[in-house]
């Protein structure tokens, strides 16, 4: 573990195991904990990295806009890492891809799950507005509790699914990891990738599989019938009744077909 210094930041990451390299990103209501149940088991086998995005968990950095293709590509670099797989959720996912597009000689295979997709716009309906009007209340009055558990309604649980749906160490660990980023109170934003990955989904050519829980926001669902139907030769798996956090969720599942997936992607 430790501090990779690029790009005017100090990332912090962690590192395990021997072997291909494979780095976890994570998603944007989270940091690199919520791979705790992946780390120790893909470092039995791959040379693991986990690491924290700018203004979350440890990494430290400016307030503004930032490159997270540059950060990562500098984190590889620190590492000594030529080329790796990318397993990313959500926000993590968009810079998987972004990366494969940027880098297509630094990946060997690609793991999207619940991911986002540059460029991607989906038309926001009433519910939407309304989630976003009351998260944005309680944000402004500094009531940081209640947009924890709103992220993990919305996340963990999923939009239509019971309030509380998943509890115990899941739902503690990932309110920690929403009210470690709320309290710290940084503005970071992504620099863009242009043109967006929506428009060069055909130039991905490596393995790709496409994670998705069925009970994940109705976008997030749209998005991975994109990645499918645009990345050549991409698998899906649809997990049943599981929502955005699926890692953290069904970490025995996860783990099993990601592991059968890779040796396969590295030939």
């Amino acid at each position: 573990m430790g501090f990779a210094e690029t790009n005017g930041a100090r990332i912090y990451f962690e590192a395990a195991g021997e072997g291909a390299a494979v780095i976890f990103i994570h998603a944007g209501v989270a940091d690199r904990r919520m791979w705790d149940d992946q780390f120790a088991a893909f470092a039995k086998k791959y040379r693991v990295v986990r690491y924290d995005h700018r203004s979350q968990g440890k990494t430290e950095g400016p307030d503004g806009e930032y490159d997270p293709v540059k950060d990562l590509a500098g984190l590889m670099d620190f590492l000594g890492i030529q080329s790796a797989a990318l397993v990313g959720c959500s926000v993590g996912g968009m810079v998987a891809t972004n990366f494969t597009l940027t880098h297509p000689d630094r990946v060997w295979a690609l793991v999207l799950s619940g991911s986002g997709l540059g460029g991607f716009e989906n038309p926001n309906s009433e519910d939407d507005d309304a989630y976003e009007a009351e998260i944005t209340a309680a944000f402004e009055a500094k009531n940081y509790e209640r947009v924890a558990e709103m992220e993990m309604e919305m996340w963990l649980d999923g939009p239509k699914q019971p309030k509380g749906r998943v509890r115990g160490p899941i739902r503690e660990l990932m309110f920690d990891m929403i009210m470690t980023d709320l309290r710290r109170g940084q503005e970071v934003r992504f620099t863009k990738l242009e043109p967006p990955a929506i428009q060069r989904l055909g130039e991905i050519q490596v393995p790709t599989l496409v994670i998705i829980g069925d009970a994940d926001t109705p976008d997030i669902l749209a998005i991975g019938d994109v990645l499918v139907n645009g990345i050549p030769n991409a698998e899906k798996m649809v997990y049943p009744g599981v929502a955005h956090m699926l890692n953290m969720e069904i970490p025995d599942q996860f783990n099993a077909d990601v592991l059968a997936f890779l040796p396969g992607a590295a030939g």
